[in-house]
């Protein structure tokens, strides 16, 4: 059975079956500014504060000051203090000259016995090999590395290899295929917005299901896994946040610091892209229908066609208790039978504006008789059923201005694929948020007012009171 080896690196480990083989050379590539040093910062750090193993930095970049203080803004460890105290270890080789491969290596392997290192960072190796006159000796060193510093000496090697802006080559064409495993930094734009990646590559006597992944730096570097779906069958009844003088809460506290939270008397629109399960959706909408029905607010729903309203009813009670009772489904009665359920409101007029009628009628009933204000809920694909094409933009248009003027707040759900109704919505909507899937994480953007890329993460136990959006630095 293959020995484990944590990195250290949030949310990779249980991707890679709980860590990289110990003595094993992994080979971390990227091109520039994508965070290798970073990562392999925190596998030496972690390394000697969790796991009591010693670690070691050869760097052919950077001075060990310039190196100790770029890394000091961006990780939660004390290089310096570990240094100091014989736990990690800086070797400054940034002065390597050609013919200096015998003199290199016996430096880093002194300095492996001498601190009984079991982790040891090269960084960088293209930099390393361009310290010598032909590519045989790169050739020499790495074999050197794998033989011995890792096999021998048992010490865990992360190997850093620049790869050049634009390219797909990892380096000097050999290094992928020595090492045990091959992992890949990488970021682009979307939307205007970075996002990272890591892609693992390879890793020898290891089943990977999801090789890529979005991938911060935000708090050092973390891994966002694959979206969790599980927790949304076990929505537990959540507290509510307050509001504030301006804004309805999101009910949702990491959403609240992000937006400041939703201005009273606006329309919001939540988009959705293609992959975005259904699940996600429901992490981020229903911490807000339990905080404004836990404020004995009412709701007024008109839910995705095909929603069960009773089952929608159902899971209102598990997120609000007993305050489920202020919420309503709303549809169009159909073939002239009506369902006697108490948290049902059907529209029976024929013409769409007599209808709309009916909908904002609703909700004023329910506003007189709590005294509060209304959550008005709009999945557009049924919006658009009810209403009609034609009139929808106008309902729309009239939904917003009854927002405005009861200082209310309207959600808006948009699918993908509705158009017009969904350009509608982003015209009048205060805020618009756009949720996409990106190698099976969830993130999320705002499209105004702008804001950075976050990812949506859940923690499977606590379910949805429990999501958090972690920046995309």
């Amino acid at each position: 059975m293959i020995e484990r080896l944590p990195t250290g690196v949030d949310g990779l480990d249980p991707l890679i079956g709980g860590g990289i083989p110990r003595g094993s050379l992994i080979l971390l590539a990227g091109e520039p500014g994508t965070g290798k040093t970073l990562f392999a910062s925190r596998f030496l750090c972690r390394g000697a504060t969790r796991y009591g193993e010693n670690g070691i930095y050869v760097s052919f970049l950077e001075g060990k000051e310039t190196l100790i203080a770029n890394l000091s803004g961006f990780c939660d460890q004390d290089h310096a203090k570990l240094d100091k105290d014989g736990k990690f270890r800086i070797l400054d080789l940034v002065a390597t000259k050609e013919g200096g491969i015998s003199a290199t290596l016996e430096i880093i392997l002194d300095e492996i016995h001498a601190l009984k290192a079991k982790r040891l960072v090269i960084d960088s190796f293209s930099a390393m090999a361009q310290a010598f006159k032909e590519p045989i000796d790169a050739r020499i060193v790495l074999h050197t590395i794998l033989s011995y510093m890792v096999r021998q000496a048992g010490c865990t090697t992360l190997l850093i290899v620049e790869t050049p802006t634009g390219t797909k080559g990892l380096g000097l064409g050999m290094e992928e295929f020595v090492a045990d495993g091959v992992i890949v930094l990488g970021r682009r734009k979307i939307a205007g917005r970075l996002v990272r990646k890591l892609e693992i590559i390879k890793l020898r006597g290891t089943r990977i299901d999801t090789p890529s992944h979005p991938f911060t730096l935000e708090g050092g570097p973390t891994v966002i896994p694959p979206f969790s779906h599980e927790s949304l069958g076990q929505l537990k009844r959540m507290e509510h946040v307050p509001d504030s003088d301006g804004h309805f809460s999101t009910g949702n506290r990491s959403l609240d610091k992000i937006l400041g939270g939703f201005p009273k008397g606006s329309l919001v629109l939540l988009e959705a892209g293609e992959a975005v399960p259904l699940s996600a959706y429901g992490f981020l909408t229903y911490p807000i229908v339990a905080n404004f029905l836990n404020a004995k607010s009412p709701l007024v729903g008109i839910q995705s066609l095909g929603a069960d309203p009773a089952m929608t009813y159902e899971r209102w009670k598990a997120v609000a208790g007993e305050n489920a009772a202020y919420g309503r489904s709303v549809g169009r009665l159909r073939f002239g039978a009506e369902e006697q359920r108490p948290y049902l409101v059907s529209l029976r007029s024929e013409r769409p504006e007599e209808r709309m009628a009916e909908y904002l009628e609703a909700g004023a009933r329910l506003r007189e008789q709590t005294g509060k204000p209304v959550l008005w809920w709009v999945a557009l694909d049924h919006f658009v059923d009810i209403f009609g094409a034609e009139y929808a933009e106008r309902a729309l248009s009239e939904l917003s201005m009854n927002v405005i003027r009861n200082r209310e707040l309207a959600v808006a759900l948009a699918k993908p694929g509705l158009g017009d109704i969904t350009r509608s919505a982003s015209n009048v909507a205060a805020i618009h948020l756009r949720v996409f899937d990106r190698d099976g994480g969830v993130l999320l953007y705002g499209v105004k007012p702008r804001t950075p890329l976050y990812a949506m993460t859940v923690d499977v136990e606590k379910g949805a009171s429990s999501v958090s959006f972690t920046s995309m630095v």
